[in-house]
């Protein structure tokens, strides 16, 4: 069924990431943001680029919501969420659940890197590879 259904709306979930009307531009954020760049001030702060990766990925999934569910329907709606969370999983709820559509988490101030909570930079490479891949999984689901 993962198949078929994949094959159904991936023309459509493709448009969606692709479109630069749509959720292109988040996409290409999200692509940018896995290289650090050492001109950035706060590039050693781990917290920093925690918090960098997970509103790039939150903003490009939210983005890929409105649009889907308006451009492609109800049911590939259900399958792109269904994906999303077999992905994701618990990893990206558990370090990313400040960084929420609608709050000022992602708010970025270049001046101040706030520590946000304590983590092990080892966790947040774990972390920034396994949004590489998600990432990766949901371009390429939507081929």
């Amino acid at each position: 069924m993962l198949y078929v259904d994949y094959l159904r709306y991936a023309p459509c979930l493709k448009n969606v990431s692709t479109d630069e009307k749509k959720c292109a531009n988040q996409y290409k954020k999200l692509a940018n943001n896995h290289g650090a760049n050492p001109d950035d001030p706060n590039a050693d702060d781990v917290n920093y680029g925690l918090k960098l990766h997970c509103c790039a990925f939150t903003d490009f999934v939210d983005c890929q919501h409105e649009y889907i569910l308006r451009d492609c329907g109800h049911h590939a709606h259900q399958f792109f969420q269904s994906q999303v969370d077999r992905m994701s999983g618990s990893l990206l709820n558990e370090h990313c659940a400040l960084f929420t559509h609608g709050s000022n988490a992602c708010t970025f101030n270049p001046n101040v890197a706030a520590s946000l909570f304590s983590s092990e930079y080892y966790m947040f490479r774990s972390l920034v590879v396994f949004i590489s891949a998600v990432s990766t999984l949901l371009f390429f689901i939507q081929r």
